[in-house]
């Protein structure tokens, strides 16, 4: 008697046994060679979209699981960003219904924001032009320094003045004179030779107390309007108070560095404004990744986020392997078309264009504690550029 329940009962745990393996071979194979498509992502609202309800930002969920093989450890494919829900949910179907993927949003009614969202900065009281040129003739006069100014320009940084040395007269008999330059006019001295523009020694005072570099003025500036920075980055202002902008989408990658409290958060969110004032959704897409939780924040729910700013390390290391699928797939696509990045197939293709991603990373330092997400980061660094995949990290 027991001799037959011990047989059936082996017999029902085999049966169970069975029965749990092949759920567990369709679970897995349902996760395999799922293709990662840019299709596939829902994207967030925002922006400059015109919208009659609060955003809806989709919540985590676990990504599939490829069974392991014997002697292995469990890997992950992401087949989607995550944070995303996969395009089979009802969910996502809503999503999309309100958010719509890139492919279907008509971005030429985009608004771009309004430059009276930001403050204009403090404006620190300063000398006339003349009062300046005055001051530093006296001093030409006293050390019989012959030479002419012939230009004059102020900002909140500093005094520029355009230098012409008489004929015969050597530069170093003028820049000779620099402590005494600085004591007559209150300043700090630096040379520029020739002056930016034209023949002339420039020569710069510096302020000791100084405005502050205003991101409004920057951006209500004509050179940033007139830019063709493909991914404009507003680094500061020369000292002749023109806006200094690069391109990213030339630099590739841009890292910045600095102890705390010496202004990186801040010159990261004028950078961020920088792009968002000047290309819509469709030319940038953002990715944000924020360890320290509160720095970047404020950004969730517009229209050029991928996905809502991620504060998790585990998700982060996710969304960069996602990056990596992504350059992948746009390789292949370039490939195809012959195109030698993205900007040559952009400009080629009569397709739907593709937009550049930015990863904007406040304090990476966390990532590259772990060794997938050191990989991550190495392998975005090395092939992103061509995709248009393009990191600004902070540390």
């Amino acid at each position: 008697m027991f001799d037959i329940f011990k047989k059936r009962n082996v017999s029902e745990s085999e049966d169970v046994v069975k029965t749990s393996e092949v759920n567990a071979d369709e679970q897995a194979n349902s996760g395999e060679n799922t293709p990662i498509s840019w299709d596939t992502l829902s994207f967030g609202n925002g922006g400059g979209i015109e919208r009659s309800e609060a955003p809806y930002i989709p919540q985590e969920r676990p990504l599939p699981q490829s069974k392991p093989a014997i002697g292995k450890q469990p890997t992950t494919t992401p087949t989607h960003i995550p944070g995303m829900y996969s395009t089979s949910t009802d969910n996502n179907r809503r999503n999309t219904e309100n958010n719509t993927s890139s492919g279907s949003v008509d971005y030429s009614k985009y608004v771009f924001p309004s430059a009276n969202l930001l403050t204009t900065s403090n404006v620190v009281g300063s000398e006339e032009d003349s009062a300046y040129k005055e001051k530093l003739e006296a001093v030409f006069r006293s050390y019989k320094i012959k030479a002419q100014i012939m230009t004059v320009s102020q900002t909140d940084m500093a005094v520029t003045f355009g230098v012409a040395p008489n004929p015969g007269v050597r530069i170093n008999s003028i820049t000779g004179y620099k402590d005494e330059y600085g004591l007559a006019l209150g300043g700090r001295i630096e040379y520029e030779i020739p002056l930016k523009g034209t023949s002339y020694l420039g020569l710069h005072v510096l302020k000791d107390i100084k405005a502050g570099v205003g991101l409004r003025k920057m951006i209500e500036s004509t050179e940033y309007k007139s830019s063709k920075a493909r991914i404009p980055l507003l680094m500061g202002v020369l000292t002749s108070g023109a806006p200094l902008i690069e391109d990213l989408d030339s630099v590739g990658h841009l890292l910045i560095g600095g102890e705390t409290g010496s202004g990186k958060s801040v010159f990261l969110n004028s950078l961020i404004l920088g792009m968002l004032y000047k290309r819509s959704p469709a030319e940038i897409r953002f990715i944000f990744i924020d360890t320290n939780i509160l720095n970047l924040n404020v950004y969730n729910g517009i229209s050029s986020m991928l996905i809502p700013v991620i504060s998790d390390s585990k998700q982060a290391i996710a969304s960069l392997s996602w990056c990596s699928h992504e350059i992948e797939r746009r390789t292949k696509i370039m490939i195809e078309s012959a195109c030698k990045d993205i900007d040559d197939y952009n400009e080629k293709s009569e397709a739907e264009k593709l937009p550049h991603i930015v990863i904007v990373i406040d304090e990476f330092a966390p990532l590259i504690e772990n060794e997938e997400g050191l990989e991550a980061l190495l392998s975005l660094t090395i092939v992103g550029k061509a995709a248009g995949v393009h990191m600004i990290l902070s540390t």
